[in-house]
C-alpha cells in the first residue's frame, strides 16, 4: 500500500462514524467504506444533511483526484467506494 493510499484511508476514517471499516479497493484505485448500519436517522434509510457534509469534505480533500462515489448498496450508504485518480 502506498503512502498516499494510506493517507486517503486515514482521511476517510476521520470523517466517517466509527462503525465504518475503511480499506483500499482491490485495484488500489479507491477507498471502500463498509458499515453494518450506515448513515441514517431514527431508522430512516438516509440522512441527506450528514451525507452532504461527508461529500463536501471528500470533494475538498481530494479535489481534482476525486472521480465518483459508487454505492454497492442502495440504502443508508452501508457500502460505497470513493474512486480517486492516482497522483
Amino acid at each position: 500500500m502506498t503512502t498516499q493510499l494510506h493517507n486517503d484511508i486515514g482521511f476517510m476514517k476521520s470523517i466517517l462514524p466509527s462503525h465504518y471499516t475503511v480499506k483500499n479497493t482491490v485495484k488500489n484505485n479507491g477507498v471502500r467504506c463498509i458499515s453494518p448500519i450506515g448513515i441514517g436517522v431514527d431508522g430512516s434509510d438516509d440522512d441527506p444533511e450528514h451525507w452532504g457534509y461527508i461529500m463536501k469534505a471528500i470533494r475538498n480533500e481530494f479535489g481534482s483526484r476525486f472521480m465518483e462515489v459508487y454505492h454497492n448498496t442502495n440504502y443508508c450508504h452501508v457500502d460505497f467506494i470513493v474512486y480517486l485518480k492516482p497522483l
